[in-house]
């Protein structure tokens, strides 16, 4: 159930990333107040999404979630917590997951630390963070699934790659 959560925030997060790239662009264009003011909330509310992504995928790997078949080819119950942890993003959905998680911070860093740059500027960087956003979103909803099932769930997963099991 948590990863179909994470699975529906990150749908979320694609849609909240949608508004961000277009609203404030267009209020920008057409000097709307009302408009270019979404960017700064959708930013905020883009990185919770994402960050409740994270967090929901996490805990399929902490909580060796086989069902989940990012999980079940990159982590095994053997693993300490921390190369389960590490598991998450030793991938490419995760890294791509986890990559749009750090830029909606960007943009929550942007949104919170830039009240003396004019409301135009704002919403414009936040327009760009959010299209960005969007189509690393889409990418990743897309193509590179990291909530996906598997039907048969696994008794317990490969392992991650050997390569990544090192402290360094």
């Amino acid at each position: 159930m948590i990863i179909e959560l994470a699975h529906f925030a990150a749908v979320l997060a694609l849609l909240v990333a949608g508004v961000q790239a277009l609203v404030p662009l267009v209020g920008a264009q057409t000097g709307s107040g009302q408009m270019m003011a979404v960017a700064r909330p959708a930013a905020h509310l883009q990185f919770a999404l994402l960050l409740l992504a994270w967090l929901g995928l996490s805990w399929g790997f902490v909580d060796n979630d086989f069902s989940l078949a990012l999980a079940a080819s990159h982590s095994n119950s053997a693993l300490p917590l921390h190369y389960r942890l590490s598991a998450v993003w030793g991938n490419h959905e995760g890294s791509i997951l986890l990559w749009t998680l750090i830029l909606s911070g960007w943009g929550l860093a942007v949104s919170r630390r830039t009240r003396a740059l004019d409301r135009e500027t704002v919403a414009r960087v936040l327009a760009v963070i959010g299209m960005i956003g969007a189509g690393l979103l889409l990418f990743t909803l897309a193509v590179s699934n990291p909530f996906l099932r598997l039907d048969t769930p696994v008794a317990d997963g490969r392992d991650l790659n050997p390569l990544l099991q090192d402290p360094g």
